[in-house]
């Protein structure tokens, strides 16, 4: 035999084996993040209630922003539905 027939016939077996470890996902379900306090504070501006961001989101990274209550029960809610379907 030769090493080069040998190599592909290992690299065949190993992928089957992923492939099977790891199959491709049947739904990719692409979920964008709840309510944050920037997004909460952005409207509040826009409708003039406030006018410039809170220490809670002024320099802080966007991705560090908490997410407001109404954030949270969006995230809880949107696990469950992803568990249940």
């Amino acid at each position: 035999m030769n090493s080069e027939f040998v190599m592909d016939q290992v690299r065949t077996q190993l992928q089957r084996m992923y492939h099977f470890i790891f199959p491709w996902p049947k739904v990719l379900v692409l979920v964008r993040h709840a309510e944050s306090m920037s997004n909460y504070e952005t409207d509040l501006i826009r409708d003039g209630v406030i006018t410039g961001y809170s220490d809670k989101v002024a320099g802080v990274r966007d991705m560090d922003v908490e997410l407001t209550e109404r954030g949270i029960w969006q995230a809880k809610q949107t696990g469950i539905w992803l568990r249940d379907h």
